[in-house]
């Protein structure tokens, strides 16, 4: 009897020990869920942002990023922050470029940036197709957006730079991808 009483302590010892020695960690799961300040951990999502090779095409780095309902507009945020450090691949959205808002119309995602957008742009055709197709094939693998609309200040726009019209949401182009 003396000898399953000794067993049970230990065992209750050992799994307190246990539990406090996890709890106490800088405990970080990476993959399918993220770390936050407060302890807890939020479902993250692998996401596919399109910048610019040195060809003029465009090519896939792949992110993780928290699942929330923000995440469509996290992922423009980070398309404006551009390519991870070392990467080959180039920005595909001007300097200084802040994203306003991203609004889902029905299968439309409506996309509001800064005047940057267009006043920094370097222009050119291929330029303006790279820009605006690394946005709309970025938002479009979401299973909720078919076509994305750009506004610039909350404004509908004509063009972006002179070449491509806005005047109606853009459709994936993926004439443009490369892997």
């Amino acid at each position: 009897m003396a000898f399953w009483r000794k067993g049970i302590v230990l065992v209750t010892c050992l799994s307190i020990l246990a539990i406090g020695l996890v709890g106490c960690g800088n405990f970080r799961q990476t993959g399918s869920t993220n770390s936050i300040a407060d302890g807890t951990l939020e479902p993250t999502l692998q996401v596919n942002l399109y910048f610019s090779d040195r060809d003029g095409y465009l090519r896939v780095e792949k992110r993780d990023l928290p699942d929330n309902q923000r995440i469509m507009l996290a992922v423009m945020e980070e398309l404006v922050k551009g390519p991870a450090p070392g990467s080959k691949l180039t920005d595909t959205i001007p300097e200084g470029t802040v994203v306003h808002s991203v609004i889902l119309d029905g299968k439309v995602a409506v996309v509001d940036f800064s005047e940057e957008i267009q006043t920094n742009h370097w222009g050119g055709s291929l330029g303006e197709s790279i820009t605006l197709f690394s946005i709309v094939n970025t938002l479009c693998q979401f299973e909720d957006v078919e076509r994305v609309e750009i506004t610039i200040e909350g404004e509908k726009v004509v063009t972006l730079a002179g070449h491509l019209d806005l005047t109606q949401p853009l459709t994936p182009n993926e004439n443009l991808v490369r892997d």
